[in-house]
């Protein structure tokens, strides 16, 4: 078998995430009860398989759905359209696309100079009330978070927040760890907005083992020269994927392409080495570090409703007799008539 045939068996490899399950469950339930305006984003690694895990969720809640009339759900990429960053107009187009408006239905439109981004907005906003949409997906949408719209990232989002109120439609953000960098900046999304997490493989024990279990499995495909493996350079792995089962095949097939380039037929970490290179892996690495700050707002969240040290102090060295303002004596104010 050479290394093309052993990259397409690797691509049709499906390993589910040992918290798939899990996730499936809390985004379908978010979803369920969401209303119009709500904004749940949906965050976790490169390659960990939220794309897969969003589109399965969307189809088993509208599967009933058989009326071609009416379009419950529509679900686009954030297209990189401007310089890198994303424009609102082309969202709207590409949104207005998938719902099957006439005039977007072809493949060579563009928007005309003359549609501006408010026209646009107007348009997809009675198209979705004409197809009774419940829900609007953006998915890899990290370019909304370097939008050079006017009022730039924050206001791109309060948009498509306000689009759901006015339309009764819910909105799904899909993303990697980088937008929650700014997804907490606005007082307006805050409100109406969840935060649901699928991670990559953790440094747990029950993690660890799994983990483990999936580089033996790939390992048991792969062409080794004799006394290598993945489970042998398990750090390095770990390192340059954040634990991402969908990163680990990806590179596994780059290391393919460069021991076919090479006329070899016997795989070594060289080739992992060649195809990714340590600063690239630990740049990786670092980048999906930022779920921490998932962790850091929770941990605020509650450190902030507990009393603050000083507060606590003055309560515990009040003399007895003097309440703070608001407070009043139970047994003074009775309630209701007194029996006779």
């Amino acid at each position: 078998m050479n290394y093309v045939d052993l990259a397409n068996k690797l691509a049709r490899i499906r390993i589910r995430h040992r918290l798939y399950e899990q996730t499936y469950r809390l985004a379908y339930a978010n979803l369920q009860i969401a209303n119009g305006g709500d904004v749940i984003f949906l965050v976790g690694p490169s390659r960990v398989g939220k794309s897969t895990l969003l589109a399965e969720c969307i189809r088993d809640m509208f599967k009933g759905h058989h009326d071609e009339r009416y379009i419950p759900y529509a679900c686009v990429d954030a297209s990189q359209t401007n310089q890198g960053s994303i424009s609102l107009k082309q969202l709207w187009a590409d949104f207005l696309a998938v719902l099957k408006h006439p005039a977007f239905t072809d493949s060579s439109y563009l928007p005309r100079h003359s549609h501006t981004e408010a026209a646009l907005r107007s348009i997809i906003a009675r198209t979705l009330q004409a197809r009774r949409t419940a829900l609007l997906a953006v998915d890899e949408a990290m370019p909304i978070f370097s939008s050079r719209s006017r009022g730039g990232p924050l206001a791109a989002l309060d948009t498509l927040k306000c689009l759901g109120n006015e339309t009764n439609v819910a909105i799904v953000i899909c993303g990697d760890y980088t937008m929650l960098d700014r997804c907490f900046l606005s007082a307006h999304l805050n409100g109406r907005m969840v935060v649901l997490e699928f991670p990559g493989y953790s440094t747990s024990k029950a993690d660890s083992a799994d983990f483990n279990r999936i580089l033996i499995s790939i390992d048991s495909l792969l062409p080794w020269k004799s006394g290598q493996c993945l489970m042998s350079y398990r750090d390095l792995v770990y390192a340059g994927t954040a634990g991402c089962v969908g990163s680990i095949i990806k590179w596994a097939k780059l290391a393919l392409a460069q021991m076919g380039a090479h006329e070899r037929h016997r795989l070594t970490i060289a080739d992992f080495e060649s195809s990714r290179r340590v600063a690239q892996a630990e740049s990786f690495h670092d980048l999906n570090q930022r779920r921490h700050l998932l962790k850091k707002m929770r941990t605020d969240m509650f450190e902030s409703a507990s009393p603050l040290p000083e507060e606590e102090a003055v309560r515990n060295t009040a003399p007895p007799g003097r309440r703070r303002p608001g407070q009043r004596s139970l047994t003074r104010d009775s309630v209701g008539v007194t029996p006779a």
